[in-house]
């Protein structure tokens, strides 16, 4: 799901590489950070701050914090500190665009983030991969899914992209080594993706096709 304004927008970035100079937020974005409903954190790499983009009141204190707490461990992780929670944990990813709708297809549990050096430069976008109190999208989220429960042949956890500027590849920026799985995605019989995948997100606001491999 590299982002449409990210000028490195195929650069896979996993633990261990290093990170760019990063680029700041599209002005769709920065207008929804000014309107942020919840901010957590210091905004030091030991204790990111967490901006929820996507807050809904309904969700308990416990949620929230379940959600912080999993987006703070992997923003240290990365040596980043900032995160922007970009969505609700969702079942589907964009696979592409018409000129009025996003094509999309299952996925499982993920919510997508942003993650940054400041609060105005953002170096990595990506999904998180959850694994939910009962295995219902709508569950508090009790941990991060490992790669042998993603549904999806290929699947890791998480999957990041670089966003703003990246060197060209080189012995000193050398890129991943790994791919992540493209459409038409293959999901793994009796995973709990494989349990879901009948399921149609609901509650998108925006023109949407639904697209079932």
């Amino acid at each position: 799901m590299p982002g449409r304004n990210s000028k490195s927008r195929d650069v896979i970035w996993v633990r261990g590489m290093r990170l760019g100079g990063g680029g700041r937020h599209d002005p769709e974005v920065q207008g929804r950070i000014k309107r942020s409903k919840r901010t957590r954190g210091s905004g030091t790499v030991k204790d990111p701050k967490v901006i929820w983009l996507y807050f809904n009141r309904e969700r308990s204190e416990a949620y929230f914090r379940a959600v912080e707490a999993l987006v703070k461990k992997l923003t240290t992780e990365c040596g980043l500190s900032h995160a922007w929670i970009m969505s609700r944990v969702h079942s589907f990813s964009t696979i592409g665009r018409t000129n009025d709708a996003r094509i999309m297809c299952h996925d499982d549990f993920h919510i997508t983030i942003r993650m940054g050096s400041s609060q105005d430069i953002c170096n990595l976008q990506g999904h998180l991969y959850l694994i939910c109190e009962d295995n219902d999208v709508d569950g508090k989220p009790v941990r991060l899914m490992n790669d042998d429960e993603r549904g999806i042949i290929g699947g890791k956890n998480p999957h990041l992209w670089i966003w703003g500027q990246y060197p060209a590849e080189s012995r000193d920026w050398p890129r991943a080594g790994v791919r992540y799985p493209k459409a038409p995605y293959e999901i793994i019989g009796g995973s709990i993706l494989d349990a879901h995948s009948d399921f149609m997100p609901s509650g998108i606001s925006h023109p949407v096709q639904i697209i079932k491999f």
